[in-house]
């Protein structure tokens, strides 16, 4: 009786596979890993704000002002939270500026945020500790950045609330939580930077003091 054995593909085809799933394998845990240091970004960029826009990708804006004119109103954008481009388009139109001038020469702290399905920009407006405010503007088109790509410009909607009338030196640092009463119309969270001045909490619909 003859016993046929089964056939084994050689030796070096083995090994082939073997190399060939190694490689697989460090190529994907190489896609999957990536190293950074910080800073990721060795510039000047204080109290940034960062969001994920409509498109997918992230972006951030921070204190800008008369002592910041070369960055005044841009943003930046990422792919990946840690390479950073700048935007060449201006986030404020000259009208907006030259409103936004009316509460503050130098502009602290802002904050981007989604309510009611509108973009919405949060900033601190500084002339000094007793005469500084949080303005609110927002963003011209449903989606950001808008179907054409771009980012700006952004509209003055007013005012939110200003040391010069309620009393609060350094009306500064704004941060925007849902209401959890409603889960739509924002409560504006308010303390300044050295925790030096009770909260201010004040509920409205988003643009209005």
């Amino acid at each position: 009786m003859t016993t046929t054995q089964p056939h084994l593909p050689p030796l070096k085809h083995w090994l082939c596979l073997l190399l060939f799933g190694l490689c697989a394998f460090s190529t994907a845990f190489a896609d999957e890993t990536r190293t950074f240091a910080n800073p990721i970004f060795p510039h000047d960029w204080p109290d940034p704000t960062v969001w994920t826009g409509d498109d997918g990708r992230h972006y951030t804006f921070s204190t800008a002002g008369t002592k910041r004119k070369s960055r005044l109103g841009q943003f930046m954008r990422s792919d990946d939270l840690v390479a950073w481009d700048t935007i060449p388009q201006h986030v404020w139109s000259p009208e907006t500026l030259s409103t936004l001038r009316q509460y503050g020469s130098e502009f602290w702290a802002p904050q981007v945020v989604k309510i009611n399905d509108r973009w919405l920009m949060y900033l601190t407006c500084y002339f000094s500790a007793a005469n500084s405010s949080i303005v609110v503007l927002s963003f011209d088109a449903p989606t950001f950045p808008d179907d054409k790509g771009k980012c700006g410009p952004w509209r003055f909607e007013g005012l939110i609330t200003s040391s010069t009338t309620n009393g609060i030196v350094d009306t500064i640092d704004p941060f925007v939580t849902e209401d959890p009463q409603t889960g739509k119309a924002p409560k504006v969270n308010l303390k300044n930077c050295l925790d030096m001045v009770p909260e201010l909490k004040e509920a409205y619909d988003g643009t209005a003091e």
